[in-house]
């Protein structure tokens, strides 16, 4: 199957392909379900093989590779708001659950490169 793929490494909607050697890339093991505000982060995969789900995420361009940032939680339902491209979603624990998300680590302290002028004497 791999040659038909033209060697790719992930089907569409994130899921890995084996390489030549059967080996499968190491998957994202972080649920979007578990993140909170102001967290970023980057869709891997979708672990559903349930078509309705996988259109509905299309619809919202929330596919593999798009970054997005979580703006708020609701305890009492689960549900998360998301902004993709500026745009202002909210997702329930069914569908957070099946999107799998590498963090994206955003250092809260950035070092300006004259930081060091500060602390001569």
């Amino acid at each position: 199957m791999y040659p038909l793929l033209d060697f790719w490494t992930s089907y569409p909607h994130g899921d890995p392909i084996s390489n030549l050697n059967l080996e499968i890339p190491q998957e994202a093991d972080i649920r979007l379900l578990t993140l909170r505000p102001p967290q970023k982060a980057i869709p891997l995969r979708v672990d559903a093989e349930d078509g309705n789900l996988l259109r509905y995420l299309d619809e919202k361009s929330l596919l593999p590779g798009t970054k997005l940032e979580t703006r708020a939680f609701s305890p009492i339902d689960g549900n998360l708001t998301i902004a993709v491209d500026g745009k202002e979603m909210v997702l329930g624990s069914a569908v957070t659950y099946h999107i799998f998300v590498e963090e994206n680590q955003i250092p809260l302290f950035q070092p300006s490169p004259f930081d060091f002028l500060k602390w001569r004497g």
